[in-house]
């Protein structure tokens, strides 16, 4: 993905306690003492376009080019907080990006991080909040560090101007005239870290910040867009894909210790594809975009999507039929048209593996076929929809806990059937899924033909007419 931001430089951060006020100071009694200048694990930053590649690093690495370390994820909710610091007089950015982030919630886009679970196999919601905002007139000039950034976050929380939230994202937002004396422009584009101290009360608190790449265009705002955006403000415009990227880590490490490839540094999700921003359309206005959200168009980065082996996506299409490679598929659609277990074996994906195995089952009742959605199945997801598919169309209530909502309309479509489309499959965006989903619900497999990919569209006609001859010619 293109506006992705991948982290780079390891620098120790010290923070400061931070103020952050519309407009006003904080009395002294409000602000932290100058000597509790507790160190912050090191940000991990977005690169600059001049540092990042332009192939995502983590293709067909192992897995799904992602891996999971054992560290806590942001599950449910998701409160993002914005603190404006410095000049935002007239700028439309305070419009923008808050539409923005309420555009994300229980968006393709923001759904793409469902496929990413913690250790206890919950996988990490679809929603997002635009919980609060507030302004801060150069409380500490115009030239600060990623400890003053820290202080300004801590001095937001400590002053009432916003909550103390452990489910929140607070981003830190520069005016053009702002300078991040750590690297801003040269190395990096945004980052995002967390603390925890005594002025929190033990509160883990997680941050990020985002300056206005108006202030550095070539090093932070898209050559596809470097004279206007989507939304006539060139700076807000590169600000979303930015956000979006920390937003992404965030939520899927957001103490870095969870969700990441190699190393933090330059390994996690956005960073798998940053600058990366697939195909894309042109907006009203001439500008480059390839999301629309409520109604808005915008130009970000995509998103690693932790499913079928991994890869850059602007979206989740909710498919639980996502495979690894040919093989997994062949033999999925043998196991599943032919009702022959047996097939699913030698699957590599363990997840797929259990799936193929319980709707292969179907036939031998729900207690049979479900068991195999209880065993070794490490996202939740996947389970439940293994759970609701395998039993169809007993039991689409298993869908209910779905935290993506194209995965549970594709769920809850399979699973009840009827009607001609069937119903939910409506309700999935990608036309592909949308395809499998009212294939497999009304056992029709002239409703694969629109399938774009000719081993999707034979795995569709496979396991919608439950007529293995189209699955030989998987390859």
């Amino acid at each position: 993905m293109s506006t992705n931001t991948r982290e780079t430089g390891i620098r120790a951060t010290l923070f400061l306690s931070l103020v952050v006020l519309c407009s006003t100071s904080f009395t002294q009694a409000q602000k932290a003492p100058a000597n509790h200048k507790p160190t912050s694990p090191a940000p991990v930053v977005m690169p600059t376009i001049q540092l990042t590649g332009t192939t995502p690093i983590g293709f067909a690495a192992t897995g799904n080019g992602i891996e999971y370390h054992g560290g806590p994820l942001m599950i449910i909710p998701h409160n993002v907080y914005f603190i404006w610091y410095g000049n935002w007089s007239g700028n439309t950015a305070t419009t923008i990006l808050p539409a923005f982030i309420t555009g994300l919630n229980n968006s393709p886009y923001f759904s793409i991080n469902t496929t990413y679970e913690n250790g206890s196999n919950s996988n990490i919601g679809s929603g997002v909040t635009m919980s609060g905002q507030t302004f801060n007139n150069y409380s500490n000039g115009s030239t600060i560090s990623d400890g003053t950034v820290q202080s300004i976050v801590q001095n937001s929380i400590l002053s009432g101007a916003l909550p103390r939230d452990a489910n929140g994202i607070y981003f830190v937002l520069t005016s053009a005239d702002v300078n991040e004396s750590s690297g801003f422009c040269t190395s990096f584009c945004g980052w995002h870290t967390h603390f925890s101290n005594f002025f929190t009360q033990g509160t883990d608190i997680k941050y990020a910040f985002v300056g206005n790449p108006d202030r550095c265009p070539s090093a932070c705002i898209s050559s596809l867009n470097q004279f206007n955006g989507p939304n006539d403000n060139r700076g807000a415009d590169g600000m979303t894909s930015v956000i979006a990227h920390e937003l992404g880590e965030t939520v899927t490490d957001p103490d870095i210790n969870a969700w990441y490839h190699v190393q933090a540094q330059g390994g996690e999700n956005g960073d798998l594809c940053a600058w990366n921003f697939g195909s894309t359309f042109t907006a009203p206005n001439g500008t480059q975009a390839n999301v629309t959200l409520n109604g808005r168009n915008f130009l970000v980065q995509q998103n690693w999507l932790n499913d079928g082996g991994g890869g850059c996506a602007i979206a989740s299409t909710g498919n639980p039929f996502k495979f690894t490679n040919a093989r997994d598929e062949f033999l999925t659609c043998f196991g599943i048209a032919g009702q022959i277990p047996s097939n699913c074996d030698t699957v590599s994906d363990a997840n797929d593996r259990q799936m193929c195995r319980a709707v292969s089952n179907s036939s031998q009742g729900v207690s049979t076929a479900q068991s195999f959605c209880s065993s070794s199945m490490t996202d939740r997801n996947l389970q439940l929809s293994c759970f609701g598919i395998a039993a169809e169309p007993q039991f689409p209530t298993n869908c209910r806990d779905i935290t993506n909502p194209q995965m549970q309309a594709f769920c809850y479509g399979v699973s009840s059937g009827g009607t001609n489309p069937a119903p939910n499959c409506s309700s999935v965006v990608d036309p592909d899924s949308r395809a499998l989903c009212n294939g497999m619900a009304l056992h029709d497999a002239s409703q694969c033909s629109s399938i774009s990919n000719t081993n999707d569209q034979l795995f569709c006609q496979g396991v919608s007419s439950h007529n293995n001859s189209f699955c030989s010619s998987i390859q």
